[in-house]
């Protein structure tokens, strides 16, 4: 696992169309845990929503592109799903659903098959997301746990720092104006040129100062 990802409960501190659980407004849906909670990953992630489709990755700490344009993290945890038509999905969510599902395996035990309804309330970006056990339990061994690190694509420095270049969110450096120094003089000719006696101009006895300037 990158070093970028943590495993287990939340601590405060490619296309990926169809992989990630969406909830309409005011809607919500039935999911069950493939995982325990000790199995969930979360990640200081950088996300620019004014990009279509947007862009997000965890952040990479030293030298991140993320942090080069202060671009703030956000704490995101992801946890493998499976809906009632039996596909399996990412459940991506903040700290306050985090604590939420902490809070629930603290109460009924281990949340892996536990099939939980989650309701999403608000709109747009300023939304909120409530969890609550069902009481339903059903077996998860058979399902295959969605890639989440793989569904992030290529999160090396390299790789993201490509990314941001493409989607316009730092200067392409072939695209900017390389500044020509001049070029040094010679030193012989610069010799040449110490050589050269200019003479003074002649001042006016009246012009003792800067007068009319």
């Amino acid at each position: 696992m990158s070093k970028l990802f943590k495993k287990g409960p939340a601590v405060s501190a490619t296309s990926r169309k169809g992989l990630f659980v969406s909830i309409n407004d005011d809607e919500s849906v039935a999911l069950a845990s493939l995982v325990e909670i000790g199995e969930m990953l979360s990640a200081d992630v950088h996300e620019f929503w004014e990009i279509n489709p947007f862009v997000t990755f965890p952040c990479l700490g030293t030298d991140c592109p993320g942090c080069r344009i202060d671009n703030p993290t956000r704490f995101k945890a992801y946890l493998p799903v499976v809906n009632r038509e039996g596909e399996t999905k990412i459940f991506s969510f903040g700290i306050r659903v985090a604590n939420q599902l902490t809070d629930i395996e603290s109460a009924i035990g281990n949340i892996k098959g536990k099939i939980l309804r989650i309701k999403r309330t608000g709109k747009g970006l300023k939304t909120q997301y409530s969890v609550v056990p069902t009481g339903g339990n059903i077996d998860v061994g058979d399902y295959e746990i969605p890639d989440i690190e793989g569904s992030f694509g290529d999160i090396s420095l390299e790789g993201v720092t490509k990314l941001m270049i493409d989607r316009g969110l730092l200067p392409d450096p072939e695209d900017e104006v390389v500044k020509i120094l001049p070029a040094k003089a010679d030193p012989a000719t610069k010799a040449e040129e110490e050589e050269v006696t200019v003479a003074k101009p002649r001042r006016s006895k009246k012009a003792d100062g800067w007068e009319g300037i």
